[in-house]
């Protein structure tokens, strides 16, 4: 059986205080922690994530506003069969990841956002554990 991987979770951490233009969503704040964004590649997950790992690229998605300022930094990658807004609605019951801001990488959906601030880095094995159990 082949698994169709559908979605990815970039692992971030932002070394200090920050605040950056989102596009249209304006300025944000960003305090220094760990953080997870939820998005999809639909027929190119791999080249997604190889565009979101390059500091130079011309900014389309809410997420790479925030990628190529020099204290972000993606930390881990993990992809899974499970779909976006699967990810977000679990992400959303659990303790330890607080969503933020609104509407973050969530425009083309129904989510509320799709990008988390995490309460401490071991959060980020609390959530794989919890996708692996799905």
């Amino acid at each position: 059986m082949v698994r169709r991987l559908k979605a990815y979770i970039l692992f971030i951490k932002i070394k200090r205080n920050i605040r950056a233009r989102i596009g249209v969503l304006g300025i944000k704040v960003f305090p220094a922690g760990y953080y997870i964004y939820i998005g999809s590649g639909r027929k190119n997950l791999m080249e997604r994530i190889k565009r979101h790992i390059k500091m130079k690229k011309k900014k389309f998605w809410h997420i790479d506003y925030l990628l190529t300022k020099r204290d972000v930094s993606i930390i881990d990658v993990y992809l899974t069969e499970k779909t976006e807004s699967n990810i977000v609605n679990r992400i959303q019951t659990l303790k330890g990841a607080r969503p933020y801001p609104v509407r973050f990488g969530s425009s083309d959906t129904k989510n509320m956002t799709h990008f988390f601030h995490l309460n401490n880095k071991s959060s980020i094995t609390t959530l794989i554990n919890c996708i692996e159990k799905w």
